[in-house]
């Protein structure tokens, strides 16, 4: 017997707080669900494996021995059972000790990246002719830093998309790419909904476009620090309240997850990529003033040296605000970054 848990599903309710919960999860019928979990404390989960997918989505305060994952990962409360846990590397210090074996998947070798490349449809949609792909291995070549980003197979499909899409003219930055990906997602929602628009860049949206952008990247925002990637219209950070909103609102970008409902949920939204939520989140943070800017760059940087602090929620999203910032504010965050470093050092010494 499987059980799959995505584990973003049980940060919105109480359903992990023992196995009893959990399997109310999976069995609506509550006798049934008795004689499950009766079956799996006598054979201790023989036969068994639970899939715990998406560590990285689960708030690591949770991590204790008040709630059920903690015991299957930890306290070997079902010693028979198979357990098998995925997540981004980040999040898997918490568990690596407790591991039997860990896989890594490494996505694409560089004979992957070229045959990928052979393989995709290059086709310009405008027209309907092939784009020479030989284009684009070059442009890999050149640019070391999109071709690491193209081992991963979600991002070799996104930069292929985008050679077609941009006619071979893709950006040469990962922070680039994310803009153009978000861009696509806007125009192609307001084509569906009949409204056309021809801008190259979102600083070209205007009116009611840019607020509503607005609205998603400070809900990115918002998800990201509180370690979300779910939301309902019930959630305090839904930029909607409980007024109507229209799907042009959401600009594509957002979609609906009624899968939630299994969970005993409201209808939940979810950014398209994990990524793109933390793009826009750093968009957010870039239109802020300067001082609060700065005051979100020292407390959540990653400090390593201190163990006390949890930095962690948005480590991706400074690699996209850097690609966006100014160079010189760029340079000043980091020269007061090394100046609270050299602080706290000094402190520890003392």
């Amino acid at each position: 017997m499987v059980f799959l848990v995505p584990l973003r599903f049980l940060e919105h309710n109480d359903r992990d707080h023992s196995l009893s919960s959990l399997l109310k999860t999976f069995f609506s019928n509550s006798g049934l669900c008795n004689k499950v979990e009766e079956n799996l404390l006598q054979s201790g989960g023989n036969r068994v494996c639970f899939i715990f997918d998406g560590l990285d989505e689960y708030n690591s305060e949770r991590l204790n021995s008040k709630y059920i994952i903690y015991k299957l990962l930890f306290c070997e409360y079902l010693p028979f059972a198979m357990i098998i846990v995925s997540s981004r590397p980040q999040a898997m210090n918490a568990i690596r000790h407790k591991c039997f074996k860990m896989i890594e998947v490494v996505g694409f070798t560089r004979e992957s990246v070229d045959k990928y490349i052979d393989q995709y449809p290059f086709e310009i949609p405008a027209s309907g002719s092939l784009l020479n792909t030989e284009k684009l291995k070059a442009y890999l070549k050149v640019h070391a830093n999109i071709l690491c980003l193209y081992y991963l197979p979600v991002h070799a499909g996104i930069v292929c998309f985008l050679f077609c899409y941009l006619d071979g003219n893709i950006p040469s930055t990962e922070t680039g790419i994310y803009e153009q990906l978000t861009l696509w997602f806007i125009l192609r929602q307001k084509s569906r909904l009949s409204e056309t628009i021809i801008i190259p860049s979102l600083s070209g949206l205007q009116g009611n476009d840019k607020i509503r952008l607005k609205n998603m990247c400070k809900l990115a925002f918002d998800m990201t620090v509180s370690s979300k990637h779910l939301v309902s219209y019930s959630d305090n950070i839904w930029p909607f309240g409980e007024s109507s909103y229209s799907d042009l609102d959401l600009l594509g970008l957002i979609t609906q997850d009624s899968s939630w409902t299994l969970y005993g949920g409201d209808i939940s939204y979810l950014f398209s990529h994990l990524s793109l939520q933390e793009f826009l989140a750093s968009i957010y943070i870039s239109e802020l003033h300067f001082e609060e800017q700065e005051r979100l760059f020292i407390n959540h940087c990653n400090f390593k040296f201190d163990s006390s602090r949890n930095d962690e929620v948005l480590k991706n999203v400074w690699k996209y605000y850097f690609g966006i910032v100014r160079h010189e504010f760029a340079c000043s965050l980091i020269e007061k970054l090394f100046l609270q470093l050299n602080l706290w050092g000094s402190k520890q010494l003392n």
